[in-house]
């Protein structure tokens, strides 16, 4: 027994020690020192590293194996965190595990951001480090037998146990403010506050949430109009006017969105609750009309928890109306749990990427246009008043996977952008799309006997680190507009 406690003496306390330094070089924002934080945070630290050093032990049986496969794991979350505040502006937080599991059902949306030399070296170096082990280092249980050495890994993960249970029962206070929590816990104390008060929250509403939700409660009948109209939400996948931004696109580029915008009875700037992805963020805020602050946790990700108990929304409030509500997305409707999530939001219907063949992708996702097609065809064969929110996909990056056409940047720009701008060029090459999508959607609803009402916006800023390194990031707000046909506003009170 003695002999397997010195056996695990150096790799126990050589590993906690390289993991605490590199907990303040690798995680940013950088947290307080040790002593600063509360006596909850640093018994969930050791608890963490008690029992999973221990578990590491008992599986593998080499103790520096152990070690290697946990930095491995803390060096792995330490990087995603470094890449989400350098693409997202903000930290890695407990909701964002969830993305850890998409990462194999929708690749191509995550593993390009990581980079695929970064996966790579990750799987080669844990394969070389089983190697190494195999070969170096001996079998604790061959060396000692299973009664010495499970006569100290127990205790151990029992003590392991008993300061997570200690840590369980603390309050964790949080501020739900990222960079502050993370400073105050550290980024693995951040994350078991997150996850605490979500689980505690899990079955009822963020205090104060219906009071503030214009959609609770009963609707009120619509005086001001003859006939209800047709109702068409357009969320655009990272739109955002880049004129406002830098002062090198070329006029054709928006000229789709100048032209629906000139007839618009609103338009102008928004502030939505995303940076470069978390779309769902401002979906949720869009529908709810609710501010983030007002979610608490949920904040991060609306749909994990929160929306899957149902929400006051717009489609349910016009479903009370009489409207029958429709959500187009051309993706998986699994993806965010949609499939799931929207008829408790008062959907009756979700048209996913089945509704869409090969012609009609424009790069690797379906285009804008033909999103337009499938809007237009749903105002058309209706006999009753509907309500179309559609989500597009388009614009989704990562762009630095597509490939420029040789005419792209003389058509796009005013004078050639930087060498590390390639993916600004690439997004404008669909901006051009979106515009033209408005125009198609315009023009078709102008053709309809019935009223339409309009709303566009974006529902985010792209993803591009090389522009905004050269120019600079941008205000994060994006464009929206109001539009609607002649007859809607000639029956307006």
């Amino acid at each position: 027994m003695t002999q397997v406690a010195l056996s695990l003496f150096w790799p126990f306390f050589a590993g906690l020690a390289v993991l605490v330094l590199a907990h303040y070089v690798w995680v940013k924002p950088r947290p307080v020192a040790l002593w600063e934080r509360p006596p909850a945070a640093l018994a969930l630290g050791m608890g963490l590293w008690c029992a999973a050093f221990a578990l590491e032990v008992l599986l593998w049986r080499r103790p520096w194996f152990g070690v290697a496969n946990l930095w491995a794991l803390v060096l792995i979350i330490a990087i995603i965190n470094q890449l989400k505040i350098r693409a997202l502006r903000e930290p890695f937080v407990a909701q964002d595990f969830e993305y850890l599991v998409d990462v194999f059902r929708h690749p191509r949306l995550y593993f390009p951001f990581f980079g695929w030399w970064r996966a790579i070296a990750v799987a080669l170096a844990f394969g070389l480090c089983v190697a190494l082990a195999i070969h170096f280092e001996p079998s604790l249980v061959a060396m000692y037998g299973w009664p010495d050495v499970l006569s100290v890994v127990l205790p151990l993960l029992a003590a392991g146990i008993a300061l997570l249970f200690a840590a369980k029962r603390a309050a964790w206070p949080a501020t739900f403010d990222a960079e502050q929590d993370i400073t105050r816990y550290g980024l693995v104390g951040a994350c078991w506050a997150y996850a605490f008060h979500e689980r505690a929250d899990r079955h009822r509403e963020p205090p104060g949430m219906l009071d503030q939700s214009p959609f609770a409660g009963s609707a009120r009948p619509l005086r001001c109009q003859k006939e209800l109209p047709h109702l068409v939400a357009v969320q655009s996948e990272s739109f955002f006017d880049v004129r406002q931004w830098i002062d090198n696109v070329a006029p054709a580029v928006y000229q789709g969105f100048d032209a629906v915008r000139s007839k618009a009875y609103a338009h102008g700037q928004v502030w939505v609750p995303a940076w470069g992805a978390n779309t769902v963020r401002t979906e949720f805020a869009f529908l709810t009309a609710l501010r983030p602050e007002l979610l608490g946790v949920h904040q991060f990700n609306p749909y994990r928890v929160l929306a899957r108990h149902g929400a006051p929304t717009i489609a349910a409030y016009l479903k009370q109306l009489g409207y029958t509500t429709i959500c187009v997305h051309p993706y998986a409707a699994s993806f965010y749990q949609r499939d799931f999530i929207y008829p408790r939001f008062g959907f009756d219907h979700f048209i996913d990427i089945e509704a869409f063949g090969p012609q009609d992708y424009c790069g690797p996702y379906v285009g804008d246009r033909a999103v337009a097609r499938e809007v237009m065809k749903l105002l058309k064969g209706a006999e009753e008043p509907v309500f179309v929110f559609a989500i597009t996909m388009e614009n989704h990056g990562p762009l630095h996977l597509e490939k420029l056409a040789d005419s792209d940047t003389e058509r796009l720009h005013k004078q050639p952008p930087p060498r590390n701008c390639q993916d600004l060029t690439l997004y404008l090459r669909h901006i051009v799309n979106a515009g033209e999508m408005l125009q198609q959607l315009q023009n078709g609803m102008q053709a309809l006997e019935r009223p339409v009402g309009m709303c566009f916006y974006g529902d985010h800023v792209p993803i591009l680190p090389g522009p905004y390194a050269h120019y600079g990031p941008p205000s994060g707000h994006t464009d929206y507009l109001l539009w609607a046909n002649t007859r809607l506003s000639e029956q307006s009170a």
